[in-house]
C-alpha cells in the first residue's frame, strides 16, 4: 500500500517512509518497519510492566501508537503534545533533566517542521521527535 501511494514519502513519519526517503527498497522498508515495531514494542511492554508512575505509562501509549503505525502522516505528530502534557506534570514534580526542555520544544514544533525539513533535507524529525518523547518518557523509569 505504501508503496503504491500517491502521498510523497516525506509526509509519512514512519520508519518505512524514512527507509524509502533515503532510497531504500521496499523490502527492506518492510523489513526495517517490522524490526522497529518489534523493539518498540518491547521497550512499551517492558515499561508497562514495571512500577512507573500512571502518567508516564499513560504518556508512552500515544507515542507508541504513533511510530507503529506505517500510515502515520506529519499531521499525526499532535498526538505527542498530550503525552508531552503528562510528561511536563510528572517533571515539573520530579525535576527535568537538563536536555528534556530542549526535546520538548523540538516534540512540540514537530507538527509544523517535520514535512519541510524531511523533504528537503531527508532528515527525519517527526520520526526523530517521536523516538525522543518515547526515551525520555521510558528513561524516567529508571531515575525513579
Amino acid at each position: 500500500m505504501l508503496d503504491t501511494t500517491a502521498i510523497t514519502p516525506a509526509k509519512y513519519i514512519s520508519v518505512f517512509a524514512i527507509v524509502r526517503t533515503w532510497g531504500g527498497g521496499d523490502q527492506f522498508a518492510y523489513g526495517a518497519h517490522i524490526v522497529a515495531t518489534a523493539i518498540i514494542l518491547f521497550v512499551v511492554m517492558r515499561f508497562w510492566r514495571s512500577n512507573s508512575n500512571q502518567r508516564l505509562k499513560a504518556a508512552a501509549m500515544p507515542v507508541a501508537t504513533l511510530m507503529l503505525s506505517p500510515y502515520a502522516l506529519d499531521y499525526d505528530l499532535v498526538l505527542l503534545l498530550p503525552a508531552a502534557a503528562l510528561f511536563v506534570g510528572y517533571a515539573l514534580e520530579h525535576g527535568f533533566r537538563p536536555y528534556e526542555k530542549s526535546l520538548l520544544f523540538l516534540v512540540w514544533m514537530a507538527p509544523v517542521i517535520a514535512y519541510p525539513i524531511t523533504l528537503g533535507a531527508k532528515f527525519p524529525v517527526g520520526l526523530l521527535a517521536s523516538a525522543a518523547m518515547l526515551a525520555m518518557i521510558t528513561r524516567q523509569r529508571t531515575a525513579q
